[in-house]
């Protein structure tokens, strides 16, 4: 197995969702926010480190879940990157997943 880090790139379109979630539940409970980021950044390293042991959702597109929060990270994995393309609440309609557009 592969277990080599690889770079993170996150794409504007995935920031945004992840500073609107982060307002959102900073809003509801200060410091609930920072945590929603922590999970997120946990799962950007796990995937990282082995991307296809998420399940893949399209060609080439994998999902992982975060854990705590009801967030998916959609992702591309590359030899040497791997590309955030969304971070998205697990209620919201395939029609607004990041692949979808």
């Amino acid at each position: 197995m592969d277990f080599v880090a690889r770079r993170i790139d996150v794409l504007f379109s995935a920031a945004f969702e992840m500073d609107a979630a982060f307002a959102w539940y900073e809003n509801r409970q200060p410091g609930l926010g920072t945590e929603f980021l922590r999970a997120c950044e946990a799962t950007f390293t796990t995937v990282a480190r082995l991307p296809q042991a998420y399940r893949l959702v399209r060609p080439g597109v994998h999902r992982a879940l975060l854990r705590r929060f009801p967030y998916m990270v959609f992702f591309q994995a590359f030899e040497d990157r791997i590309v955030v393309i969304g971070v998205v609440h697990v209620r919201q309609s395939p029609d607004v997943w990041p692949f979808a557009r």
